[in-house]
């Protein structure tokens, strides 16, 4: 057992997970209003309403660079169609992407809020008549039924059964929030990423005249770049901490595919390495190491996953080795 390895390591996940709070909010790409907007007055008070809507109902806000990023991977900037929002968000890592539009009428104004839900690959409209004075608790009445698991669904909406309703004293004209800190990326995506957890693994095949425990629990970190949105490139490191002394070190490939939306995500890794044995038999072998990973994303820079099987083998000069095993990691991208 080595102490401040395993020291070491608690420390490291901690400043992991502590640097995750407020990551359970939904993550909402609040695109440009479109549509009729006479004069910048209007248009800046509907994005700032929008924009506090959001923050009000426990949303957070996609940055104004990741917001620009998105708008580029649409050639004409005018997304429409499915493809188009599960590309955006995919890019961003949002759950959902919504878009305003305002249509003048003979004398007040309409608007319509397009919300698409990218786990369940929904596309939902709501639209309401709208005027300055109100026009805070009308936005927020609209992004309640719009952003929520459920969608807007089958009952009478708000606005259609009662009369405006007052404004929050916490929401006072004039009062608007600031925009979301921006938060400069390392690229058009977040590229770079770090990682450390736990590992347990066992030896399903060794040489027969092996001796001792056959199973080890080990700490583990990786780092590496994102060069395109599915495939990480990553240098990976294992060290028992206890069972047979070992260290494990490889590079890897990984492929991964959204199967809910942009927050969960598997799909299969591999790679060679090097098998590094301690103690009283120091030796260096090739490794090649196979697993499938499933990974959930609480926020475009945290999220945590999961190594299933984490397969090895290790054609040692002593006798092949067959390791199989599991590890948690968090995981923080930037």
């Amino acid at each position: 057992m080595r102490p401040q390895r395993i020291l070491a390591a608690i420390a490291l996940a901690c400043t992991i997970v502590l640097s995750a709070s407020n990551a359970l909010a939904d993550l909402v790409l609040l695109l440009p209003a479109r549509g009729q907007i006479p004069g910048s007055m209007l248009s800046s008070i509907l994005d700032s309403e929008t924009r506090y809507g959001v923050i009000e109902v426990g949303h957070k806000l996609v940055d104004q660079k990741e917001l620009d990023g998105a708008m580029r991977q649409v050639p004409d900037s005018h997304p429409d169609t499915s493809d188009e929002f599960t590309t955006m968000a995919r890019f961003a890592r949002a759950e959902w992407v919504v878009i305003p539009t305002v249509f003048q009428q003979e004398k007040s104004w309409r608007l319509e809020l397009i919300a698409f839900q990218a786990q369940s690959g929904r596309t939902e409209t709501v639209a309401r008549d709208v005027d300055t004075e109100h026009i805070h608790v009308q936005v927020v009445e609209m992004l309640k039924v719009l952003l929520r698991p459920q969608g807007v669904g089958t009952e009478a909406l708000p606005w259609e059964t009662g009369g405006i309703t007052a404004r929050p004293a916490s929401a006072a004209p004039g009062k608007t929030p600031a925009a979301p800190k921006e938060t400069p990326p390392a690229g058009p995506h977040r590229m770079f990423f770090i990682g450390a957890g736990f590992a347990v693994n066992s030896a399903v095949s060794r040489p027969s005249g092996a001796t001792g425990s056959a199973t080890s629990a080990a700490i583990a970190a990786r780092a590496g770049i994102s060069p395109i949105e599915p495939i990480d490139i990553a240098l990976n490191f294992a060290d028992n901490v206890s069972g047979p002394r070992a260290v494990m070190l490889d590079a890897s490939l990984r492929y991964m595919i959204n199967v809910a939306g942009p927050k969960f995500r598997i799909g299969p890794e591999i790679g060679p390495g090097l098998f590094l044995a301690q103690g009283g038999s120091q030796s260096k072998s090739f490794m090649l190491r196979a697993t499938a990973v499933a990974a959930v994303n609480f926020s475009p820079s945290f999220g945590i996953e999961a190594h299933l099987g984490d397969l090895r083998y290790v054609p040692a000069s002593s006798g092949t080795v067959v390791l199989a095993g599991a590890t948690a990691m968090g995981v923080l991208r930037f």
